[in-house]
């Protein structure tokens, strides 16, 4: 059923759209679009790490497109559109003891805060919870005196992104825990990439904390390592979430000698401002992220689908909305063009946006994330065969038209499919925290996610500009354009 009414909503789309911004929307430049991502994935942006040499070659490259294409900066008077985003990158040395076995930092495991951090060989305790009021029902149970506390992270993950584990770790600390662990299955790639030996560890600076005492050491283990922690009692990860709800003891100990050194980095996010012509309008932002994973182990990592794509698509809304304004088509609302630093860092940028923000919270009314463009996942290059989409993900908490102007947008001349997969509760998760809407979401302001999905390159050193679908990305850049000017006009 869910699928059917997804499938009429997209049937019945025809756009009410102006005849003149659909003429604006059918100028998108696939050769600007090509000609800007080769640049942006090539060689010489060294995959675009935060604060690094690259990151700040792909800002200033966002920034002049900006700045031609009549948006305004909004810093020092209008002179500067950088953002400046104060970091911290945390270098670990150290190693994680699995009964015998010793891992060094990194490999397959991470701290999280990034503070330099002790614990001898302790007791782990087993637990099955699978929601965070589980979780928190669960912290004061005696059980964990003197132990290390394993979670499925389904429970924690979402707690850990909000800042509410703290008061959980605090309760657990209080009576008794050593330290908390976590592992996720759904997750476990990006766990494993986030663990790898050759990425350090960003935090932002602006960040307070949330109570007068430091929680406990937050312990973040893949799969591969659940499963050695678990061999000595028969279990895997996999089998451990179907076991029960009663917390076992395992039989194998675990130890941590952490040491970090920190080194202060900055890195810009790079804003523009359109001027609506009603300036007493809560504003709309339209976003993606410039950075990718860099250089790892002196490989280039070009990123880009991820997110490369969704750089120039913004870039190219730019150019299009200034070709609006010189036709005298303008939008009601102003718009709030942002390119972020630090995603792949932790959703870094955003959420140093989200806390110093251009225009209020209160005073910004939806942002719509753009993070993939261009290339066909696996399960529509393989089971669907179905090159002709994009998924979607809205979140409209404050009944604001979103999906109206979504699917208002999908013009038969676009004619994508729209597709609903990542809507799915059981699936939604990752979508909803693993983007730049995540941080203002949080913050009450409603969003529209347009993405291509998961390619087979996704993260690797292979996602090269050449795999792009020029013409897809096109289209999906449409579709985006026509989505925003009908968010900021509705």
């Amino acid at each position: 059923m869910y699928r059917l009414l997804a499938l009429l909503l997209i049937s019945g789309s025809c756009s009410s759209q102006a005849p003149a911004i659909l003429e604006i929307a059918k100028n998108a430049s696939t050769e600007n679009l090509k000609k800007n991502l080769y640049t942006l994935a090539s060689p010489e942006m060294e995959g675009r790490g935060i604060g690094t040499r690259g990151d700040t070659m792909a800002s200033k490259l966002v920034e002049s497109w900006f700045a031609s294409h009549g948006l305004k900066a909004p810093y020092e008077n209008g002179k500067n559109y950088f953002q400046e985003v104060s970091v911290s990158r945390l270098n670990a040395t150290g190693n994680l003891s699995i009964g015998t076995d010793a891992y060094p930092a990194g490999k397959g495991w991470q701290v999280l805060p990034g503070k330099t951090t002790t614990i001898p060989p302790s007791p782990v305790l087993l637990t099955f919870y699978q929601t965070p009021a589980e979780l928190k029902a669960a912290a004061s149970e005696p059980a964990v005196k003197g132990k290390i506390v394993l979670i499925e992270g389904n429970a924690f993950i979402p707690m850990y992104r909000d800042g509410s584990i703290d008061s959980v770790e605090l309760v657990y600390k209080k009576n008794g825990a050593v330290a908390v662990a976590f592992y996720s299955l759904a997750m476990d790639a990006d766990l494993g990439r986030m663990t790898g030996g050759s990425l350090s560890r960003y935090e932002r600076k602006d960040l307070t904390p949330a109570t007068d005492e430091d929680p406990l050491p937050a312990i973040m283990l893949t799969a591969e390592r659940v499963d050695q922690l678990l061999k000595a009692d028969g279990l895997t990860a996999a089998t451990a979430v179907q076991r029960g709800k009663t917390p076992v003891t395992l039989k194998t100990v675990l130890g941590l000698d952490f040491i970090v050194s920190e080194t202060l980095v900055t890195a810009p996010n790079v804003i523009g401002i359109l001027p609506g012509t009603d300036p007493s309008l809560p504003v709309v932002i339209l976003s993606a992220h410039h950075d990718h994973d860099g250089i790892r182990n002196g490989v280039v990592y070009p990123g880009a689908v991820d997110n490369a794509s969704g750089t120039v698509a913004i870039m190219e809304i730019a150019a299009l909305m200034h070709q609006a304004s010189l036709k005298g088509l303008h939008p009601r609302r102003t718009i709030v063009f942002a390119s972020f630093t630090g995603e792949e860092s932790g959703l870094i940028g955003s959420y140093w946006y989200a806390a110093h923000p251009v225009h209020s919270m209160q005073q910004t009314r939806a942002i719509l994330n753009i993070d993939m463009l261009g290339r066909v996942d696996s399960f529509h290059a393989g089971r669907r065969a179905d090159s002709n989409y994009a998924y979607i993900l809205v979140k409209d908490t404050a009944n604001r038209g979103l999906r109206k102007s979504l699917f208002n947008a999908n013009h038969p001349f676009i004619g994508l499919n729209l597709d609903p997969f990542y809507e799915d509760p059981r699936r939604e998760p990752r979508r909803l925290m693993g983007s730049d809407q995540y941080p203002f979401f949080l913050k009450g302001v409603p969003f529209v996610r347009i993405d291509c999905g998961f390619c087979i390159d996704y993260h690797k050193p292979t996602d090269t500009p050449d795999k792009i679908n020029y013409d897809l990305l096109t289209r999906q850049t449409q579709l985006a354009f026509l989505t925003l000017w009908n968010m900021a006009n509705d």
